[in-house]
């Protein structure tokens, strides 16, 4: 088995095996499965002697998997492979209830142009010695990573407990990941896997969960790493990649559009200034 870092080689299209191929609307339009962590259980009821007992069918902690726009499946225990990731920074707006989100780069060591016509959701960019100096909207814009890969779901149940079939086969996902723990214990885990001379892509990292406490004693569920194996490449991994090089760059020209649209109309900034304004921010592609 071939473990070492290597150029990926093109082959049949992973989504053309999974019959997905016909969802692609252009550029970045394919729907790619999304993954995130139950933080509360799903609660239903069981029958015990006759009477409907409310119990725990789905446990907190559990990955919530929307393999598409209308299925949602969860699972105690994944297995992912990485092949790319980005940064952003986003903030929930209870008002709109909607999510805004800046452009996706590589890292956040620059000011992001974001979908409302400014910067990094109003936040300001680098380390904030005075946290208590912010607003209550800086406050809310929260640094995301995103990590792009395949996913190979175990025991998947539905949204009442009972086991669901179909989803046995390694599928394309993205999942935001705002906690700054759950975020080192990925990335620690994949310095790890690069450090063997092991291209992420090429290693199969096991994923569950494990509980601590924030900061008012609340529980909170984060990821946890469960060690992992190398894994032989797959031809059709180079069109996988590229899929979600196309998805970063069709994000990215929405925000862009939108910020352009934000200030179309805007009788203070000049061309000039646009162009000046344009230079502030460098969003780098893999190459």
């Amino acid at each position: 088995m071939s473990t070492e870092l290597t150029t990926l080689n093109s082959g049949e299209s992973m989504l053309e095996a999974m019959g997905m191929a016909n969802l692609t609307g252009g550029s970045g339009g394919v729907y790619v499965p999304r993954i995130g962590l139950l933080q509360e259980a799903i609660m239903g009821t069981m029958d015990v002697g006759g009477k409907q007992i409310k119990t725990e069918v789905v446990p907190a902690g559990s990955f919530r998997i929307n393999v598409d726009k209308d299925t949602t499946i969860y699972s105690e225990d994944i297995s992912v492979r990485v092949f790319t990731i980005r940064q952003q920074y986003t903030r929930y707006d209870p008002d709109t209830q909607r999510t805004y989100k800046s452009v996706q780069a590589t890292d956040l060591k620059g000011d992001l142009k974001d979908e409302l016509g400014g910067f990094n959701l109003g936040k300001p960019g680098g380390y904030v010695a005075d946290y208590n100096s912010l607003t209550a909207e800086q406050k809310a814009v929260r640094n995301a990573k995103i990590y792009y890969g395949i996913v190979t779901i175990k025991n998947a149940v539905d949204a009442s407990g009972e086991p669901v079939s179909g989803y046995e086969e390694a599928i394309p996902f993205v999942m935001d990941v705002t906690s700054a723990f759950s975020r080192r214990v990925l990335d620690d885990a994949l310095k790890a896997v690069i450090r063997k001379n092991v291209l992420p892509i090429n290693y199969e990292i096991n994923l569950s969960h494990d509980v601590t406490q924030n900061k008012a004693g609340k529980e909170i569920n984060l990821i946890k790493v469960l060690g992992g194996n190398p894994v032989d490449q797959d031809d059709r991994d180079n069109d996988t990649f590229q899929m979600f090089l196309d998805r970063i760059e069709s994000i990215n020209k929405y925000v862009m559009s939108k910020w352009d649209e934000a200030h179309s109309n805007d009788p203070q900034m000049s061309e000039a200034d646009l162009d000046v304004v344009n230079a502030f921010v460098n969003v780098e592609e893999a190459d």
